[in-house]
């Protein structure tokens, strides 16, 4: 996150889940201007971040214990 200027990533433990997100900070109006260019910057963020975010699920999946098995009728 220190890396990111208004980007962060916040994760879920319970959804196993994690986000990009970020705040858009106006002090009197909403501008339409900044709020573009958050987005395009979010975008521009995830399609840089999207392989190793990518491989790091999948080295967490392979760890990750197997889900419990429900009970047979």
């Amino acid at each position: 996150n220190r890396e990111m200027v208004t980007a962060k990533f916040e994760w879920d433990r319970s959804a196993h889940t994690i986000r990009l997100s970020a705040a858009l900070n106006t002090d009197s109006n909403f501008d339409r201007r900044a709020f573009r260019s958050l987005v395009i910057g979010l975008r521009t963020l995830a399609k840089r971040l999207y392989p190793e975010l990518h491989r790091l699920a999948q080295e967490c999946r392979k760890q990750a214990p197997p889900p419990p098995q429900s009970p047979v009728d």
